[in-house]
């Protein structure tokens, strides 16, 4: 017999099955949540942003540090696309590359 859903992602809201009890007993919060751990991050994240903790720039960070990419933000509900858009946009999501300094060997000097 399959066990029925009993939660929606509500970060990318798919149907999921998750034990309650058998999370608090173990002291797992984001299952009641979020689908998987990496949704529970940008969740976090979201919340931390809207409540003021950490600025646009640090929602930014974080959010390219979890390896989100366009294609799967694109499989988001739309109130949290939107969200991450407004956040950055598509061009930030990949890590930006710093030009190279140039080395400067002591006979130049």
């Amino acid at each position: 017999m399959a066990i029925r859903p009993n939660h929606i992602c509500r970060i990318c809201g798919l149907q999921y099955y998750a034990c309650d009890s058998c999370d608090q007993k173990i002291g797992i919060f984001w299952r009641g949540i979020t689908c998987s751990l990496r949704h529970s991050e940008v969740y976090k994240t979201l919340i931390a942003f809207r409540d003021g903790q950490i600025n646009k720039e640090e929602a930014a960070k974080l959010m390219r540090e979890i390896g989100l990419t366009q294609g799967e933000i694109n499989t988001f509900v739309p109130n949290i696309k939107e969200k991450i858009n407004n956040i950055f946009n598509s061009t930030d999501l990949v890590p930006v590359r710093r030009p190279r300094k140039k080395i400067v060997l002591e006979d130049e000097i």
